[in-house]
């Protein structure tokens, strides 16, 4: 807004007037995009498939970095703001999470996104660790 300001711009953004109707501009700033999508449905952190998730977060860890205290390790919610497929799981689930397990320090995943990208076998062995550990957990619980 600051920037419509500087040059005497009104604003449309997205269909709506955020800029007062009637007021003198020299042109229009209008945002838009050929889709829109709604964020996706936010899971509270007490819920109990954010809690089997957090804990098998920890267990991975745990399990591939020997010496943590479980009492050290936090799950916690977070905000992605790539949002492309959910949208075709939302009918079918209650609670969504995007994670990729991975040991991002040192050169556990390096590279990313060049010709060079590579993931070292240990790094591996832990997201494969993390992967088998929800569907053991998920026979467990009581969602």
């Amino acid at each position: 807004m600051d920037l419509a300001a500087q040059f005497n711009l009104s604003v449309t953004a997205y269909g709506e007037l955020p800029t007062a109707a009637g007021v003198s501009a020299y042109g229009i700033l209008e945002l838009s995009a050929p889709q829109t999508l709604e964020p996706t449905p936010i899971t509270p952190s007490d819920a109990m498939a954010f809690r089997l998730l957090a804990g098998t977060i920890r267990t991975a860890f745990q399990t591939a970095r020997k010496g943590v205290q479980q009492d050290a390790l936090f799950a916690t919610p977070g905000m992605m703001t790539g949002n492309t497929d959910t949208r075709f799981n939302w009918a079918l689930l209650q609670h969504i999470f995007r994670y990729g397990h991975g040991n991002m320090i040192g050169r556990g995943l390096s590279g990313i996104h060049t010709v060079n990208e590579h993931i070292s076998a240990a790094s591996f062995v832990e997201m494969i660790t993390f992967f088998t550990t929800p569907i053991l957990n998920i026979d467990e619980s009581a969602l």
